[in-house]
This record gives C-alpha cells, sequence and structure tokens, in this order.
C-alpha cells in the first residue's frame, strides 16, 4: 500500500470497505465502487482493481474503485484495442478509469476530491497509463486536472419513496396513456427468474441490437452480472411479451437503495404495431423498486443539449416524473 499526503491507494480493499460505500453517498450508482462490481470487471475483463480513500486522520472521508487496463491482462480484441491503441498513441501502457462518481462516506470537502483527483493523476502517470474515463461530480469540475478531457453529460433520476399513486400522478400525461394503452393491448410483463431465461432474453436482445446497431459484449456479461451483482445487490430483467412473444426488455442493476438501468430493447414488430412495451415495463419497474423499499431510480445518461434521436430519448426519459441531474464525464 502505497500513501500520498490523505490518499491511500491499494489493491485490496480496506477493512469496512462495502460497509462504507452501502452506507455512502454519490450522485450516480454507488454499485460501481463496491467489492461485487470489482469481482466482476477482473472476471470479466481482466481489469486490475484499485481502490482509493481520501482520509481526515483516521476517518474515510472519500473512497472511490479505479481499474488498471493494460496488457495482458485485458480481455477481448475490441477491449484490447479500445484501451491500448489510445493509450500508445499518447506514449502509455494502458489505461486507468472507474465508473459512476467518488462515493462520500465521510464531510468531503472540496479539498478532499481535489486530493483524489490529484492522487488517480499521479498514479496514472507513475504506471504510464492514460486516464480514459470516470464521472465527476459537475458542482467540484474546477478540482480535476487540466489534462484530463472532460464533458457535461445528465441523467433523469425517479424518487421511488412516494406511494404508488403519486408515483403515477408524477408521471407525464403520456406514460399513463402509453401505460394505460400497453394493457388494453393484453401485454403483460414478467421478470427473468433463472440464468436459462436470461439466456433466452439475451438472444432476443441480441437481435434487437443488430436491427439498430447496438454493440453486445457476448451472454458472458449478462452472467456476470446474475453471478456477481445479484448476490450483493439489484440484477434484474423486466420482458414484455404480447400475444406469447416477446417484444422488449429492460435490466436494472445497483446496490443498497439506488438502481439504475440497462439494456433497453425492442423488437421491429414492437416498433411496427407501435406496441408499448417498454412504457408498460417501465411502470412495473418503478412499482417494483417501490415494493423492494428502493430510493431512487436512475434512467441513464441523457445529453444536456440533445439533438436527432437524442432528443426523443431524454423526452421518453423525463415523462416518468423524475429530475434531471448533470455530472461531469472524462475521457
Amino acid at each position: 500500500m502505497a500513501r500520498n499526503r490523505y490518499v491511500e491507494i491499494a489493491a485490496e480493499p480496506e477493512p469496512g470497505w462495502e460497509a462504507s460505500i452501502a452506507a455512502g453517498t454519490c450522485g450516480l450508482l454507488t454499485m460501481y465502487h463496491g467489492l461485487a462490481w470489482a469481482e466482476r470487471m477482473r472476471v470479466l475483463l481482466g481489469y486490475q482493481p484499485l481502490f482509493f480513500t481520501v482520509s481526515d486522520g483516521e476517518r474515510p472521508i472519500l473512497r472511490l474503485l479505479a481499474f488498471i487496463c493494460r496488457p495482458p491482462s485485458i480481455r477481448g480484441l475490441a477491449n484490447t484495442a479500445r484501451h491500448v491503441v489510445p493509450a500508445a498513441l499518447r506514449g502509455r501502457i494502458g489505461s486507468l478509469l472507474w465508473y459512476g462518481e467518488p462515493v462520500a462516506v465521510g464531510e468531503a470537502r472540496e479539498g478532499h476530491y481535489r486530493d483524489l483527483a490529484a492522487s488517480l493523476d499521479r498514479e496514472a502517470r507513475y504506471r504510464w497509463l492514460r486516464v480514459a474515463a470516470g464521472n465527476w461530480p459537475a458542482a467540484l469540475e474546477a478540482t480535476i486536472p487540466l489534462g484530463w478531457s472532460v464533458r457535461r453529460w445528465g441523467t433523469i433520476q425517479v424518487d421511488l419513496s412516494p406511494a404508488k399513486e403519486d408515483l403515477l400522478a408524477a408521471m407525464k400525461g403520456s406514460a399513463r396513456k402509453a401505460v394505460r394503452r400497453a394493457e388494453r393491448d393484453g401485454i403483460v410483463v414478467r421478470r427473468v427468474a433463472s440464468l436459462e431465461e436470461l439466456r433466452s432474453y439475451y438472444a432476443f436482445a441480441t437481435r434487437c441490437a443488430r436491427r439498430y446497431d447496438k454493440r453486445m459484449h457476448g451472454f458472458e456479461d449478462f452472467r456476470s452480472m446474475w453471478e456477481h451483482i445479484r448476490p450483493k445487490g439489484w440484477f434484474e430483467t423486466f420482458v414484455a411479451e404480447h400475444e406469447g412473444e416477446m417484444i422488449a426488455g429492460l435490466s436494472v442493476w445497483g446496490h443498497g437503495d439506488v438502481i439504475g438501468e440497462l439494456g433497453s430493447f425492442q423488437s421491429e414488430r414492437s416498433f411496427a404495431d407501435k406496441l408499448y412495451g417498454p412504457d408498460l415495463i417501465k411502470w412495473k419497474v418503478l412499482q417494483w423498486g417501490h415494493d423492494q423499499g428502493l430510493r431512487q431510480l436512475d434512467l441513464g445518461g441523457v445529453n444536456p443539449a440533445p439533438e436527432g434521436k437524442e432528443v426523443g430519448i431524454r423526452r421518453f426519459k423525463e415523462k416518468w416524473g423524475g429530475v434531471y441531474y448533470e455530472y461531469t464525464a472524462i475521457g
């Protein structure tokens, strides 16, 4: 373990890491800094975890799970190209990256974020890595080193704590209308209950993704969520069916009392026949999250200044009664 001012850096988590992440706060998913996420990325992609803790004396204040991505440990040709080639062009041998924002586990101030950012930058330089990706609170963007590439990005976050009737009332009229239409059309939503059902769903998702050029990472990606994320947190997949045929699907994952969306898919028939499976899924997910006692559903990234098809994506996410949250994306 190396010490750098108030920052401790380790290849293994300190005792109490998981509990502090579960109790900590950040603007995005804390899941990205938990031990299940570390193990998933190590097994699936060959990433090497690196645990950063900013402390005041003996009190942890800020924590972040980063990953070292460099040959020969990285798995997959596409993954290797994504991290190694850009690094080589910058005279580096790999990448340092993280997901989500740092997690405040104490009373974090601007100086703690500045120390963490400086430590990440020094660690990357020391290991001949480029800082490739991560997220940071937009209000603390001034603490980011000048050499990092940054841009603003956003998300829509729905509070799941109100009663179900209040959740429904908070939705825009277009969302309520779509849900009623889906129910009238006989669309039903179910939750995937086994790994074999997940494999069947993945085959459907792959067909959908091929139609609109969405990149898939193999069933191992979904299986790793089931095996690593689900036992210690949340990973669920919801499927909409019409007349016995799968027409749409959506997965959610998370840690503690916050979940986020990933992997929304819709069949060609659903598009052509204007079936509202995705809308009914969204309403079922909101109800399910409320029943689980969860606090928030993060609907995923939206462009702060949308153009083209991004306008429709943002409009769809905004109709579910959430609030907009903007953050700084690195890389």
